[in-house]
């Protein structure tokens, strides 16, 4: 089985940037717009405001690194061809330094610790599917 990273990429992402060296840029954050991309900033938006009702949301990025994108697309369909994936959003409070670390490599377990007041969790690590708990690490 064989797939270009073209097939694999989600069809609404833009073209990636190139740098000044002509070169496809690793990653990407495009900002949604609540207009143009009403659908996208909507699902994070209502995701977000669920648990963090109050909180204002300064901007949404979408994060488009396709190295990292084809990756999880290959590892989704064989766990779909096999006894499927049960996918969900999660959230997880954290640095900007980690932010971009992540944006690039992937999220690391190695990050643990790391959300601005050195707290570890269950296992190290807090990731979670209410918005709120990531919020009070920052």
């Amino acid at each position: 089985m064989h797939f270009s990273k073209a097939d694999l990429l989600p069809k609404h992402w833009i073209p990636q940037p190139k740098d000044q060296n002509g070169f496809e840029r690793k990653v990407f954050l495009y900002e949604l717009d609540p207009a143009k991309d009403s659908q996208e900033y909507q699902k994070v938006q209502s995701d977000f405001k669920v648990s963090c009702p109050s909180n204002n949301i300064a901007k949404i990025e979408r994060v488009q690194n396709p190295a990292l994108y084809a990756t999880y697309a290959i590892r989704k369909k064989k766990m779909d061809e096999g006894n499927g994936s049960k996918e969900m959003n999660l959230f997880h409070g954290t640095t900007g330094e980690n932010c971009k670390m992540i944006n690039h490599t992937g999220f690391n377990r190695s990050f643990r610790g790391k959300n601005g007041r050195g707290k570890e969790h269950v296992g190290g690590l807090l990731i979670a599917a209410s918005a709120a708990l990531g919020t009070e690490f920052n």
